[in-house]
């Protein structure tokens, strides 16, 4: 008599479907290993281009830093200095001027008529504000007077005040009329 014993035990599902699974488990791990390994290249392509941007900056900053130390040692030197010294002097003038003499003179030109002409013009400062002195040579008395009437009615200027009127009675400006006045400037100041 013979007795058959299976002793085999009955599969697992996982038994059942590993042979299934395993081609397609092998499929999709040499994909994801494939793709990481085409993004790992990517990436390190795109870390050597940074890198390569970086040491072309790190060398320009370089080359920068050179110049800007050999410009500091230049801006060091003594010629340097006294020119600075120069410089700020002329600024702290600038700055402490309040009328812009050379404005002031074209005003003072376009109130001289036809015939008359600007002698000497002086710029006094006093508590009153800029105060112009003037001295204008005409031919004729009316030439002196229309330059007086113009600085009267002129918006720059006020406190007009006549100090001398003198005549050429002999020689080539025979006839000539000088006038010295003086005026409050109330036009533009520099800011």
């Amino acid at each position: 008599m013979r007795i058959e014993i299976n002793l085999a035990t009955p599969r697992k599902p996982l038994e059942r479907w590993l042979p299934v699974l395993a081609p397609l488990l092998v499929v999709a791990t040499l994909f994801l290993l494939a793709w990481i390994s085409v993004v790992v290249a990517a990436r390190a392509v795109e870390y050597r281009e940074v890198s390569r941007t970086v040491l072309d900056y790190q060398g320009k900053i370089a080359v920068l830093r050179a110049r800007e130390a050999r410009l500091r040692s230049r801006l060091r030197q003594p010629s340097t200095a006294l020119l600075y010294n120069q410089i700020n002097f002329l600024n702290s003038l600038i700055a402490q001027k309040k009328v812009s003499l050379s404005n002031l003179t074209g005003k003072v030109l376009q109130l001289l008529p036809e015939r008359a002409r600007l002698d000497e013009l002086s710029l006094i400062s006093t508590t009153d504000g800029p105060r112009v002195e003037f001295s204008v040579e005409g031919a004729g008395s009316e030439s002196v007077y229309a330059f007086l009437s113009h600085l009267e009615n002129s918006p720059d200027f006020d406190s007009v005040a006549v100090q001398n009127q003198a005549s050429e009675p002999d020689g080539p400006d025979k006839g000539d009329v000088i006038l010295t006045c003086s005026a409050r400037y109330v036009g533009e100041h520099l800011p």
